[in-house]
């Protein structure tokens, strides 16, 4: 066959195997009641966060009411506590935690990975050095660890991220390194080593591409826990700083009218304990459905 008839074969081989892998996870995702709740929830919030802000009414510093006033017919969630509109800001306020929260666990798991495959496959004092450094950052409360990194780095979404990585990366170090232990002793990789090659090499040719199931399903539980960290830091005031619309901030500015305008407290808390709910049940899901077909 001439190559000028293999090249379109190939090209079209890694979009049949994208749908594929789509289908499959949707598939998993959906296998359980909890998993369908789960991303039924998650489109609803990914709906809220990408259409809401061309919904948006107000702008999220414009005053239009009296502080904490009740819903009218322009202001239809009243407005908060410097009589700005609660709708408004709502539908503005969730991008930065969801993106947040996604990318995140993506980066720590990066790093976490593969600095957990390469602690596993070269052992020795690299090892031992990764594991008391992993033990002693999990120690620490998470909210604290996060707090004392944004003390350094400043308020923002780029430090929100170092943040966030800094606590989520050291338990997939230990994560990956468990998975790499648990890898050193099959085939392919003794036949690796006989074959004379080096253990960095096995680590990042051999090891790490047969452990990113394991990785993939640490990746899920890790999306809402740092949604309620990045939520937690929102609500201290360390996440976004005022005047920007943020659910974690929004709750913080607004509970002192908790009794007076509920709906600006209650809107943002229930947005972010739905998406970590979410995320949990795809998460779970998908877990079950891999280990029915795993047994």
């Amino acid at each position: 066959m001439s190559p000028t008839t293999e090249v379109p074969n190939v090209e079209l081989s890694f979009p049949r195997r994208a749908a594929q892998t789509v289908r499959t996870a949707f598939a998993f995702a959906t296998a359980t009641g909890s998993g369908r709740f789960g991303v039924a929830a998650l489109a609803l919030i990914l709906l809220v966060v990408i259409i809401g802000p061309l919904l948006a009414p107000f702008g999220i510093t414009e005053v239009v009411g009296i502080p904490f006033g009740p819903p009218t017919g322009t202001s239809l969630l009243g407005t908060d506590y410097l009589g700005r509109d609660v709708l408004s800001r709502f539908l503005r306020g969730g991008s930065t935690l969801v993106m947040l929260s996604l990318l995140a666990p993506l980066v720590s798991l990066a790093i976490g990975g593969l600095i957990g495959t390469l602690a596993g496959s070269i052992g020795g004092r690299f090892d031992l050095g990764t594991t008391w450094i992993v033990d002693v950052v999990l120690s620490l409360p998470s909210l604290i660890l996060a707090l004392l990194v944004l003390a350094s780095l400043g308020t923002g979404p780029g430090a929100s991220l170092v943040a966030l990585t800094v606590v989520l990366a050291p338990g997939a170090v230990r994560v990956a390194r468990a998975a790499t232990l648990d890898a050193a002793s099959v085939d392919y990789v003794e036949a690796a080593l006989a074959r004379g090659e080096s253990r960095l090499s096995i680590a990042v040719r051999e090891i790490l591409p047969n452990t990113r199931s394991i990785l993939a399903a640490d990746f899920g539980s890790r999306v809402g826990f740092a949604a309620l960290i990045y939520a937690g830091i929102s609500f201290l005031g360390v996440g976004q700083s005022p005047p920007a619309a943020d659910w974690g901030l929004m709750i913080n500015e607004n509970r002192i009218g908790l009794l007076s305008q509920p709906v600006a407290v209650v809107m943002p808390a229930v947005a972010i304990a739905l998406f970590t709910v979410s995320i949990t049940s795809i998460s779970d899901s998908i877990s079950r459905s891999v280990g029915g077909r795993t047994r």
